[in-house]
């Protein structure tokens, strides 16, 4: 009976020390991720990418024959205007947070995993714009659009973080990264 009690109380002193680890590397994760975020948020506002927005705005606009004034879209009389907000950096942003805050993999697949993510995301947003100038086009709420595509980005940005990690690591259960 009194090797029992003896193996429960080490079992639960365990089980304590695992659970006070997990918080602990949560917390550290978070940290990481909401620095890196406001970094790479802060460096995506900060540089002139006009050359850039002019590019995808007239690429978006050509798609419906429609005129541009440097990232400016006219459509039926409004301006959409293409930011660096606009590219998909954002997405790309909380990609990096989300990789870049994990203790694992080495940073060789890190950088890989974002890179690859990154131009997929790039890539998927020219139709989410094209998306969002169509819905102007039909005089459908653009900003409705804009924002609910903006939330789509954000489950491609989970579903290239997860399943990647997943492909390169084969790790199953997020404790194991953090």
């Amino acid at each position: 009976m009194v090797k029992k009690i003896v193996r429960l109380k080490a079992k639960n002193n365990s089980k304590n020390k695992d659970s006070d680890e997990t918080r602990l590397n949560i917390i550290l994760f978070s940290l990481k991720f909401f620095l890196i975020y406001f970094i790479a948020h802060v460096l995506i506002l900060l540089p002139d990418l006009s050359a850039v927005n002019e590019l995808v705005a007239g690429v978006v606009a050509s798609f419906f024959l429609l005129e541009t004034k440097g990232a400016f879209i006219i459509v039926n009389n409004s301006l959409f205007e293409v930011t660096n907000s606009c590219l998909g950096l954002v997405s790309a942003g909380i990609l990096a947070a989300a990789i870049f805050s994990l203790k694992k993999p080495e940073l060789k697949k890190k950088l890989a995993l974002f890179a690859l993510g990154a131009v997929i995301l790039f890539l998927i947003n020219i139709p989410r714009l094209m998306l969002v100038i169509y819905s102007g086009l039909i005089g459908f709420d653009a900003e409705l659009v804009h924002e609910m595509t903006w939330f789509i980005m954000s489950f491609f940005v989970l579903a290239i973080w997860f399943i990647g990690l997943k492909k390169m690591t084969g790790i199953r259960s997020f404790r194991e990264l953090i």
